[in-house]
């Protein structure tokens, strides 16, 4: 019998979320994202929105500025189907992987 134990942090919860928004152009290029907006929308404090920010820039789906905000980047087109054809090519790899945890198979 598997049994897989979940545990996701705030910050894993908040980042698809905003990456997919960013993604599907529902946050279009140049909007300013404001931490506080995040957070009450998804009900979290601003630390994981944070977090997920940071991730975000570090992808280069947004461009922090200082004392000005945190922006969304401009992705093209191209840019956009680059990344959903990279993602169905890596969940694809993940899925065919078995699971292993703790020494279980």
């Amino acid at each position: 019998m598997k049994t897989r134990v979940v545990n996701h942090s705030l910050m894993d919860q908040v980042y698809p979320l905003l990456r997919d928004l960013i993604i599907k152009g529902e946050l279009k290029p140049g909007y300013r994202i404001i931490e506080m907006d995040v957070a009450k929308k998804f009900g979290v404090s601003q630390g994981p929105v944070r977090e997920a920010l940071s991730q975000l820039q570090k992808e280069g789906f947004v461009i922090r500025h200082r004392n000005k905000g945190t922006f969304v980047s401009n992705l093209s087109r191209q840019d956009t189907r680059d990344i959903y054809e990279l993602r169905e090519v890596i969940e694809e790899f993940a899925l065919s992987k078995p699971y292993r945890c703790c020494g279980i198979t």
